[in-house]
């Protein structure tokens, strides 16, 4: 079995996009912006930029 490593990135995001995931957050959609914005990026990804793997 592999383990998924990870990255720390730190990104700035304007503030009403930061209240609209933590309105996710807080509605149980995601556990933490954390989980919220991986989502996100995984979906930009496959989407415009083919497979993960």
């Amino acid at each position: 079995m592999e383990i998924e490593r990870t990255v720390l990135t730190t990104v700035t995001l304007p503030k009403p996009l930061v209240k609209k995931i933590d309105r996710l957050v807080s509605r149980g959609f995601f556990p933490n912006r954390c989980e919220a914005v991986r989502y996100a990026v995984e979906k930009l990804l496959e989407k415009y930029g083919g497979p993960l793997e």
